[in-house]
């Protein structure tokens, strides 16, 4: 049954949690020592005050389905955290200098978590849905899906894994790096590069950052509407496949290093670029039209098979070819 705490409980051996709840209060203290591994072998809850220390092994090896493991007090990780099946979630709050190993799913929510250093590794996922979550040294394949919260980089992050953002905030000073990136709301502040895949889709998404693309990226056309001094990149050797009409808004500048391609388009409708936009690879325009109305300039080249449209601001062309079937409008 429910077990109260109030004082220190310090565990010098290899523990098994059955999920039962710990209710801490007061200034109470659960420290896991080094070398040993605690075992959530069921869903369950520490609830109340307390901080729980892990200088070993925290160890989550089941759980049902829409069950969790939710630790519920501050969660400070100085060993190592293995999440083997089912979730865990730390909504109390504390710092991770760990590594952690997610098979199944780690949720953060509730209070503010930070990550200082360590691998956040496995083929699982980390769920940010409140609070805020920050990042700095870490590295890791784990797909990180901001859905509600914040991810804040404020050192390096050199994941290997997929950001996810559908809702709230990827923030600060620092840089993140993902293996693809799937971005379909909320909003990008941060200076963020995607090495694979990018796909841009759904609802408006807000960029007050830079987002460097470093793989292939398809666009839908839903609204990206930047501030600031926002960027977008498409990187040498890659291609930003506008797929359908649509616009990029407010203030930011779009640097084409590798192809920028229009593939489709209804009639009446366009793809927008309002804000600056400097090709220095190619643009093809396959089908319907493609307008520049936030000025910039073009070194590279451009193939015309719809219409292009150039209004709203001064634009150069320096050493262009213009080519194809179709027209340019002025």
């Amino acid at each position: 049954g429910t077990k109260s705490l109030a004082g220190n409980l310090t565990l010098g051996g290899n523990t098994t949690w059955d999920g039962s709840t710990i209710a801490g209060s007061g200034s109470a203290k659960i420290k896991n020592e080094s070398g040993k591994t605690f075992s959530a072998t069921a869903d369950g809850a520490i609830t109340g005050t307390a901080t729980f220390t892990n200088d070993g092994t925290f160890e989550k090896t089941s759980g049902a389905t829409g069950g969790a493991t939710d630790i519920q007090t501050k969660f400070d990780n100085t060993g190592s955290v293995s999440i083997a099946a089912g979730k865990l979630k730390l909504t109390g709050g504390g710092t991770s200098t760990g590594n952690v190993s997610i098979a199944g799913t780690l949720e953060v929510s509730g209070t503010d978590y930070a990550f200082n250093g360590g691998a956040i590794s496995g083929a699982g996922t980390v769920d940010l849905t409140g609070a805020t979550t920050s990042f700095s040294g870490t590295s890791g394949s784990a797909q990180l899906n901001v859905a509600g919260g914040t991810a804040r980089f404020d050192g390096a992050h050199a994941g290997t894994g997929k950001l996810n953002l559908t809702s709230g905030t990827v923030s600060g000073t620092g840089t993140a790096d993902f293996s693809s990136l799937d971005w379909s709301g909320g909003s990008l502040n941060a200076n963020v590069k995607s090495t694979g895949n990018t796909t841009l889709s759904g609802g408006t998404k807000s960029l007050a950052g830079n987002l460097t693309l470093g793989g292939n990226t398809t666009w839908d056309g839903s609204t990206i509407a930047g501030s600031g001094s926002a960027k977008i990149k498409n990187e040498s050797g890659k291609t930003f496949s506008a797929t359908a009409d649509g616009a990029i808004t407010g203030t930011a500048t779009f640097t084409n290093e590798g192809t920028f391609e229009k593939t489709s388009g209804v009639t009446g409708g366009s793809t927008d670029i309002q804000t600056k936009f400097d090709n220095a690879g190619s643009v093809n325009i396959a089908a319907g039209k493609l307008k520049l109305t936030g000025g910039g300039t073009s070194t590279g080249s451009v193939s015309v098979a719809g219409t292009l449209e150039v209004s709203g601001a001064d634009y150069t062309f320096n050493g262009s070819a213009i080519s194809g079937a179709g027209t340019v409008d002025l």
